[in-house]
């Protein structure tokens, strides 16, 4: 039996007690407990130091595949406010899934406890490149090499490298389930049998670095499929509106 995505798995632990609502910690909990044999290898990563840490990972994960979890079931439902975020299953609901924007302001005030995914203030921009790799790797199977732009050679003055190379790259193999004619005609046309990613990663994304964020993410990524820039959080809307404006215009 094919083995479940992490997505899948959170999907199918939602529809088992539908209507009531979970945090992300007691999804990562119960999954984990669930499927022991999917994570055996990733928890023996000698970076988490002990179940918690290896949770709080799973927690992290979690947060950030929000959208494709709400997409295995348009009964998924996920709310950010109050906090912390929920997620539940529900198949006879009909309205759309309320935005922030529309919470009052009550709940926008509510005191709750806070969730324990990475943060600015948790971690530093360092600590988020393995996170990145784990997540990459076991959700998408993308071979990944962190960029240490210290080490390269700078002949454009200090902070240079910083325009040059993203954090991460990473290659994605096309061709695992291609047939053999298929991969020889490729080959034989000079296509491509590979996909090339770039990721650049800060702690947040707030109003005073967006703009040298975006352009270093896209100028260390002129030569990538794909590019990315990866953070823990965007600080507010006008940051969001600014990056839609951006990558529009880019």
């Amino acid at each position: 039996m094919a083995k479940l995505s992490q997505t899948k798995k959170v999907a199918e632990f939602l529809k088992k007690s539908p209507k009531q609502r979970f945090n992300a910690r007691q999804i990562a909990e119960a999954i984990v407990d669930a499927y022991p044999e999917d994570y055996t290898e990733k928890r023996s990563n000698p970076r988490f130091e002990n179940d918690k840490a290896f949770i709080t990972q799973i927690v992290a994960e979690i947060g950030a595949q929000k959208d494709a979890i709400s997409k295995t079931s348009k009964h998924i439902y996920w709310q950010d406010k109050p906090r912390p975020r929920v997620y539940w299953y529900d198949a006879e609901r009909q309205l759309e899934l309320v935005e922030e924007t529309d919470l009052d302001s009550d709940e926008e005030d509510a005191t709750t406890q806070a969730l324990t995914p990475p943060s600015s203030k948790t971690l530093s921009e360092h600590d988020l490149y393995p996170i990145l790799i784990d997540y990459l790797w076991s959700e998408h199977k993308i071979y990944c090499q962190r960029i240490d732009e210290k080490r390269s050679k700078n002949s454009r003055g200090s902070g240079g490298n910083q325009w040059l190379h993203p954090d991460i790259v990473a290659m994605q193999p096309m061709d695992k389930e291609w047939h053999e004619l298929i991969r020889s005609c490729v080959k034989q046309g000079a296509g491509q049998s590979v996909r090339l990613w770039s990721f650049e990663v800060k702690k947040e994304l707030n109003g005073s670095n967006v703009r040298k964020s975006f352009f270093q993410a896209v100028s260390n990524s002129s030569w990538a499929n794909e590019g990315y820039l990866v953070a823990t959080s965007i600080s507010d809307s006008n940051v969001e509106q600014e990056l839609r404006m951006l990558s529009s215009l880019h």
